[in-house]
């Protein structure tokens, strides 16, 4: 007679999952489905599988719904699932792990899903497959376990570890704040705490809730003190750890966060995770190259032991360690990091577009790099087609974009965008107005951005709007829209209302920013002239999308006027700081400050000019002082400190479409006037 299994599942109102469960378990022998009031379907649903139904009213205690499922059970080993799981390991193969074995119970494999896609997922480990035996019940008002009891009655050796895989999608936002889970277990959590102050597992737990709901710092004082009250042998304990460094690094403490990591890391060398959050937290002080060592070290780690986020000891650790190449202008390095990430996982966007960016800085041609990617990643889904699309646009390979693009795509939001931005940058205005017409058509989804490219091809054309193009107008405001299009076409405006009351004011500034971006400079000109405020956004905007050098004039000339705000004024000094002019920028950077004391950015420019003026004066007195081994030193440790500053994300960082317009508008200066006319 073969070794029987039975399926136990706790349920509440799961009518929109049970059935992708239960169809992942209806070969079992037998299923219990205890229910807790359910007032939807899944009573019925159950029923369809032949489930045995206990009803039980809900008592806040996970332990005593599990047990009372126990105290029904008819086979000889239990698995317990979650009506939000299914189980992807064939029944077949769970009972030949179980025939004629000597173990009393098994861990299997757990993936959470934490977003619809399926990319971002954490995997562990959680013993659900046991005997049936009166003596394992389970322990715990939440996040209940049954692994103690059988340790006390057999043992830790009798606990194996199997091949078994779940897939778990309860831990993915909608589903958490749809059936309300958070304020649940938050609730039943303090009342365990009020019975058990000093509950390790439940503080940790309690934290973890913090964190889900934005509450940084309560859930890292929460993760303290069941760091104070959990035993070195806990099980829990490694992800805890884990779960600390990650929260007191996102609290902006990458210091205090790296000391956790490596002091864990004597305990756990093989943990993936900590490895990587100490890469991290290195990478974020600007200790780059100890950082590429971390993250190294988080590839060599292949243990199976610990609660792990999809990619830890693969695919994310090779790209930050590509990403760190690029800044380091290793972009031989860097490309072959980013090869390699992509080879593990060929649909990780920052690795598809960091190689891409590698390529182009190795002064490969934008063909070069379609063809590429091409084979890399052999795309055939929409979503393969944008992320490549997306890497092609990010380098400027417009030509491209429109020769490469799919037909039975062309019209989906993202990609429409990218298509019709590539024709206005190429200038086939007439092509792109067509285009944007036959999108709209196709796919009437309102989209704004396509929207404002629509208008700004029919201006670039006719220089005004057709009547026509109302019909395709829904995201864009069109008494907004009127005004600003008599405004350029010199119509004499037919509202007595101003711009600020028909919100044209913010309307033009986005249809600055997305002149700027597809390069239509002269219409973004046309637009800056109708307000005072939109003068400054186009400023920022060349600025932004790599036309510094266009932008300097602006700059200066909106300084002059007092009406440059203290973005632009930012922008401003970096390009005065760029240029070696560190006591002019460090005024700006000043000014900045004291406006707004909390402008961390500049606060770090005004620093970093300190340290440049004070390097020069130690060069300029190395020479008239005997102390001069000294002074040297000192020069050595301002450089040292400058160049971790450097590092630090003060500065804007262009992607490489706006370095190369950087580099083609500083050809453009470069060439004699005669050149340039003809």
């Amino acid at each position: 007679m073969h070794t029987t299994i039975g399926i136990h599942l706790i349920v509440k109102d799961e009518s929109d999952v049970l059935r992708h469960c239960l169809e992942s378990v209806k070969n079992a022998d037998e299923i219990i489905v205890l229910d807790t009031g359910s007032e939807d379907h899944t009573v019925s649903i159950a029923e369809e599988y032949g489930a045995q139904i206990i009803k039980m009213g809900w008592q806040n205690d996970f332990s005593a719904a599990r047990n009372e499922a126990l105290r029904h059970a008819g086979t000889d080993w239990i698995l317990v699932i979650d009506a939000d799981e299914r189980l992807m390991t064939p029944m077949d193969h769970i009972r030949d792990l179980i025939e004629g074995t000597q173990r009393e119970a098994y861990n299997v494999f757990v993936t959470n899903l934490l977003d619809a896609e399926g990319e971002q997922s954490v995997r562990h480990r959680s013993l659900r497959l046991f005997r049936n035996r009166p003596e394992y019940r389970f322990q715990g008002t939440i996040h209940e376990e049954i692994e103690p009891s059988i340790l006390l009655f057999a043992g830790n050796e009798t606990i194996g570890d199997s091949s078994v895989e779940f897939e778990h999608t309860g831990y993915q936002a909608v589903t958490m704040h749809g059936k309300n889970k958070l304020n649940r277990n938050y609730r039943i959590l303090m009342q365990a705490l009020d019975k058990e102050p000093d509950n390790a597992y439940y503080l940790y737990h309690a934290g973890i809730i913090q964190c889900q709901i934005g509450h940084l710092a309560e859930a890292k004082a929460y993760m303290l003190q069941a760091r104070l009250l959990v035993p070195v042998t806990a099980a829990f304990r490694p992800t805890l750890m884990r779960d600390l460094a990650k929260i007191t690094l996102e609290l902006n403490e990458p210091e205090e966060a790296g000391l956790i990591c490596l002091r864990e890391l004597q305990y756990y060398p093989g943990y993936a995770d900590l490895h990587y959050i100490q890469a991290e937290c290195l990478e974020k002080q600007g200790l780059w190259e100890k950082a590429m060592d971390a993250y190294r070290n988080a590839t060599a780690s292949t243990s199976e032991l610990y609660v792990t986020e999809n990619g830890m000891n693969s695919y994310k650790p090779w790209t930050r360690m590509g990403e760190i190449a690029l800044k380091l202008t290793r972009h031989e390095q860097a490309a072959k990091l980013f090869h390699e990430a992509v080879c593990l996982l060929p649909s990780y966007s920052p690795a598809v577009l960091g190689l891409a960016a590698a390529f182009h800085r190795l002064n490969a041609t934008d063909e070069e790099i379609s063809e590429l990617l091409l084979q890399i990643q052999q795309p055939h889904t929409l979503v393969q087609w944008r992320l490549l699309l997306e890497a092609l646009d990010q380098i400027g390979a417009d030509s491209e974009i429109v020769r490469l693009t799919p037909p039975e795509w062309i019209t989906d939001e993202s990609i429409s965008i990218m298509y019709g931005s590539s024709m206005l940058r190429l200038k086939k205005f007439k092509e792109a107005r067509s285009f944007f017409y036959h999108a709209a058509s196709v796919n009437p989804i309102p989209c704004a951005e396509r929207e404002l490219l629509h208008v700004l091809s029919q201006w670039q054309l006719t220089g005004q709007l057709e009547t026509s193009i109302w019909t395709f107008l829904s995201e864009v405001p069109r008494r907004s829209m009127e005004w600003i299009d008599h405004a350029i076409s010199s119509v004499e405006v037919d509202s007595q209302l101003t711009s600020q009351e028909l919100d044209a004011d913010d309307w033009t500034e986005r249809l600055i920013r997305q002149s700027v971006a597809v390069g239509m400079i002269d219409m973004a000109r046309k637009l800056a002239a109708l307000t005072g405020s939109a003068a400054v956004a186009f400023a920022k905007a060349l600025y932004q999308e790599g036309y510094t050098m266009a932008s300097a004039d602006w700059l200066i000339s909106l300084l002059e006027n007092q009406t440059l705000d203290d973005e632009g004024a930012h922008m401003l000094a970096e390009m005065i700081y760029d240029k070696g002019h560190y006591d002019e920028a460090v005024r700006l950077f000043e000014n900045i400050v004291l406006n707004d004391p909390s402008h961390d950015r500049s606060k770090i420019g005004a620093a970093l000019c300190y340290l440049h003026l004070a390097a020069a004066c130690l060069q300029q007195t190395q020479s008239t002082t005997p102390e001069k081994d000294v002074l040297l030193q000192e020069a050595g440790q301002l450089q040292l400190a400058i160049g971790q500053l450097e590092r630090s994300k003060w500065h804007t960082i262009w992607n490489d479409r706006q370095r190369r317009r950087s580099h083609e508008e500083t050809a453009e200066r470069n060439i004699p006037l005669h050149d340039r006319q003809e």
